[in-house]
């Protein structure tokens, strides 16, 4: 899917290594036959931290 997203040049989000960096007990946490609350904040963090560094990156390129 990565590969893919490169290639169309569509946005992607890798939460595994952002999951990654998680203890091995707050990884168990993140699902339990569906997202956690747990989960849903984590990849909420994720996603936004995604979002503001895309953000970021157009800013900076419009401001030369």
């Amino acid at each position: 899917i990565e590969a893919w997203t490169t290639e169309s040049e569509t946005a992607f989000v890798n939460l595994r290594e952002g999951f990654a960096e998680l203890t091995d007990e707050d990884r168990l946490r993140l699902y339990d036959d569906h997202w956690t609350p747990f989960g849903n904040e984590v990849v909420a963090e994720l996603v936004a931290a995604f979002i503001e560094s895309r953000r970021l990156g157009l800013l900076r390129v419009s401001g030369q």
